[in-house]
């Protein structure tokens, strides 16, 4: 199994893209390995799925 993770803008246009990492692995603790998309201010709205929990302080 081979795993990217993704950020997008709300016209779905790829923004970041992560290296292909191979196994299993929680999006969240893969995101913190790789450190994405780093610190979001809080008046930033995101949408992310229950893999992500704990990212932002919204969530």
């Amino acid at each position: 199994m081979r795993k990217h993770l993704a950020a997008v803008d709300q016209n779905k246009q790829v923004l970041v893209l992560s290296q292909a990492r191979v196994g299993k692995l929680h999006d969240k603790k893969f995101h913190d390995q790789q450190k994405l998309i780093g610190n979001i201010p809080v008046e930033i709205p995101i949408e992310v799925d229950s893999g992500f929990q704990g990212l932002h302080p919204s969530i």
